[in-house]
């Protein structure tokens, strides 16, 4: 028995500890010391004298260790910096258990450790590039709009500066229909139907928008399709056109009469 988790121990992945709860360093595995910089387990034993001040980058987080071990006895996947032998940061993830004498004092403290620094850099790099592109699309000026089951389940600033509504009036409460006019309903729900079933990729058009207030706008879309939430959405982005609109209005009109007086 004492064989088979001796194996267990000096061949686990994760590290694997006893500590004192002054910081001291009984125990620790091959993985551990790996994960650490060290050559073997004693050395790292034999290295470390506080753990609060030698191995980890925030002294609090022993102190937050101690207390959560204090008040529940263990400690499931606590996040903490640590300082390797070659004094690079890596991340952990630290689960640990209190080991009580008999009058209710903590004498060990024993659990595991993992190195998480990867995946931590995968997850900044994600939030880094998220980040980005969130404030290029909140920054934009056309607005920009993800359309799913009828719903829109995205909208910038420039799409409630348009058409009137805030993102909470809009997001998940209004089926998009009813933002476009009577008269380009129909042909705006036929292209919707073709871009989902795959064809229309992208598409150009312009149609005539209902404002919050009741007014209507003349805007240019530029529609595709995309995935939320792991299914076809409609999204896309437009701007609106209605002083262009006007004034092509007024320049035919203007055009108009100008023949007429060429004319007469």
């Amino acid at each position: 028995s004492e064989e088979k988790y001796r194996d267990i121990f000096e061949n686990a992945v994760e590290g694997i500890f006893q500590t004192t709860p002054d910081g001291r360093l009984i125990n620790a595995n091959p993985a551990l010391a790996r994960m650490m910089g060290y050559a073997s387990a004693g050395e790292l034993i034999a290295a470390i004298n506080d753990l609060g001040k030698e191995i980890y980058v925030h002294a609090e987080d022993r102190l937050q260790l101690l207390k959560q071990l204090g008040e529940s006895g263990i400690v499931e996947a606590l996040e903490v910096q640590m300082h390797r032998k070659d004094g690079t940061i890596i991340w952990t993830s630290m689960s640990s258990r209190a080991v009580y004498e008999e009058s209710g004092k903590i004498v060990l403290i024993e659990g595991t450790l993992e190195d998480i620094t990867q995946r931590k850099s995968a997850q900044q790099a994600l939030l880094e590039s998220e980040t980005k592109y969130r404030n290029v699309v909140e920054n934009s000026l056309a607005g920009f709009y993800i359309v799913q089951d009828g719903l829109f389940r995205f909208v910038n600033r420039r799409f409630c500066e348009i058409t009137g509504y805030t993102c909470e009036e809009v997001v998940h409460c209004v089926h998009f229909m009813s933002l476009i006019h009577p008269d380009d309903r129909a042909r705006i729900a036929e292209n919707a139907e073709k871009r989902l079933r795959g064809e229309n990729g992208h598409d150009r058009y312009e149609l005539k928008v209902i404002r919050k207030d009741g007014s209507v706008i003349t805007v240019k879309v530029f529609g595709g399709v995309s995935s939320y939430d792991g299914r076809p959405a409609l999204s896309g982005t437009f701007i609106d056109i209605t002083r262009e609109k006007t004034m092509e209005s007024q320049l035919r009109q203007a055009q108009k009469m100008e023949a007429i007086g060429t004319l007469a």
